[in-house]
């Protein structure tokens, strides 16, 4: 076995023959006890290649394991702490741009306000001319807010929209899953059913929930 070539060619040899079996099972009928024995036999067959070549893989893989585990050790810390750095550097930038167009936003608003604010008294003006011998009060000077500058262009950044959903009342959102039929908003928890299943001896009473029941074989 050289460098280049990890897998031995007795492993290889082993690998080849294990693909073949699995080619060669092209469906299983079992229809009388005959056949019962025999696929229990090439069940048993499989099992043991399966663990033979899981264990030549683990040993073939020994000596290498513990240099990569090393490897692993030793970019684990200044690669986490680079990613954790990042995410605060990118959470402090999506922060102030979201900051300045929230700003801009308000004044822009306001801006609008105070316009709808003057359209309306110049149309009840209208309406009711004003009488007296007094001149009218002079509307209320507001020095217009200036919007605060966006942020600066980055070359080769790019800020786009991302919008998250967060689940604030599970109740009201099942409520109104089922009601709605949208059901594939909702990710059933097979594994925890599967379990309440084998707990109650296929006896679980839930609607909408069927146990099915299979033989699970041990091999000695």
């Amino acid at each position: 076995m050289t460098d280049q070539q990890l897998v031995p060619i007795e492993t290889e040899t082993q690998i080849q023959e294990a693909l073949a079996l699995c080619k060669s099972v092209v469906s299983i009928v079992i229809e009388n006890n005959d056949e019962y024995v025999k696929e229990c036999e090439l069940t048993r067959t499989v099992r043991t290649l399966y663990k033979d070549l899981d264990g030549s893989r683990k040993l073939i893989k020994e000596p290498y394991k513990k240099k990569a585990d090393e490897v692993d050790q030793a970019f684990r810390e200044p690669l986490r702490s680079l990613k954790n750095l990042e995410r605060k550097l990118s959470r402090a930038t999506s922060d102030y741009e979201i900051a300045i167009e929230n700003e801009r936003k308000r004044i822009a608003d306001e801006k609008a306000k105070a316009e709808l604010k003057r359209i309306e008294a110049e149309e009840k003006a209208k309406e009711k001319p004003y009488v007296s011998t007094e001149k009218p009060p002079l509307p209320q000077v507001v020095p217009e807010e200036p919007p605060p500058p966006p942020p600066p262009r980055i070359a080769g950044k790019q800020s786009i929209p991302k919008w998250t959903a967060e689940v604030t009342d599970k109740a009201a959102f099942v409520k109104y899953v089922v009601e709605n039929g949208e059901l594939f908003l909702v990710d059933v928890n097979v594994k925890m059913l599967n379990k309440m299943a084998q707990e109650s001896l296929g006896k679980l009473d839930i609607p909408g929930v069927k146990c099915n029941k299979e033989k699970v074989s041990r091999y000695t």
